[in-house]
C-alpha cells in the first residue's frame, strides 16, 4: 500500500480509495512537489484541486466541484461522478492562499474552506460538516446546478458524498 501512495502521489492522481482509506494525510501530500496543484489534466482523474486567489474556475463536465471563494473564484477541488470525498483535512491547500484553513506550523487544508459549487453531474451530491458524512443534515447539491453556500453552509463543509444525500 505504501509503494502505491508513493506512486500516486508522485503522479498527482489520487484514487478516491487511497484518500479515503485514511493512508495519506495532508501532511503526507504536501511533501510531493505537485501537492498543491493536482489540475485536471485528463478527465479521467477521480480527483484534482488547484489554488490561485482570485482567479475564476469552471466546473467540467462529468464533475462536481468545490471552490473555497465566492462564484467559483480562488481555487477548484472537483471528483468525477461517482466519487467523493470522506475529509476534507486530506487535500492540502497553497500556503499563500489566504483563503485556506490552517494551524501554525500545519499544511492548510480544505477542510471548512468551500464558499460555493456547482455540480456538473447527473447526480444528488452533498457536503456534510464532519468527516465521513457527519454532522447532519447535510446540504444537498443538486444536478446541473451550483452557486454559494449559504451563510449556515460556508466555510463549514468536510467531506462530500452521493450516498444517503436528503
Amino acid at each position: 500500500m505504501r509503494m502505491i501512495k508513493t506512486a500516486l502521489c508522485a503522479t498527482a492522481a489520487f484514487s478516491a480509495a487511497a484518500l479515503m482509506s485514511g493512508v495519506t494525510t495532508a501532511a503526507d501530500a504536501a511533501s510531493t512537489p505537485s501537492a498543491t496543484q493536482q489540475s485536471c489534466s485528463s478527465p479521467n482523474q477521480e480527483v484534482c484541486w488547484e489554488f490561485s486567489k482570485g482567479k475564476q474556475y469552471n466546473c467540467p463536465e462529468g464533475r462536481v466541484c468545490l471552490f473555497p471563494g465566492l462564484n467559483q473564484r480562488d481555487g477548484i477541488v472537483s471528483w468525477k461522478a461517482g466519487h467523493y470525498e470522506s475529509d476534507f483535512a486530506r487535500i492540502p491547500c497553497t500556503p499563500d492562499n489566504s483563503s485556506c484553513n490552517g494551524l501554525p506550523g500545519q499544511v492548510p487544508t480544505f477542510d471548512n474552506d468551500a464558499s460555493s459549487w456547482f455540480n456538473n453531474t447527473n447526480m444528488v451530491y452533498c457536503v456534510s460538516r464532519l468527516p465521513n458524512g457527519g454532522g447532519h443534515p447535510d446540504n444537498t447539491m443538486p444536478p446541473k446546478m451550483g452557486g454559494p453556500f449559504t451563510s449556515e453552509w460556508d466555510n463549514d463543509a468536510s467531506s462530500l458524498s452521493y450516498l444517503g444525500c436528503p
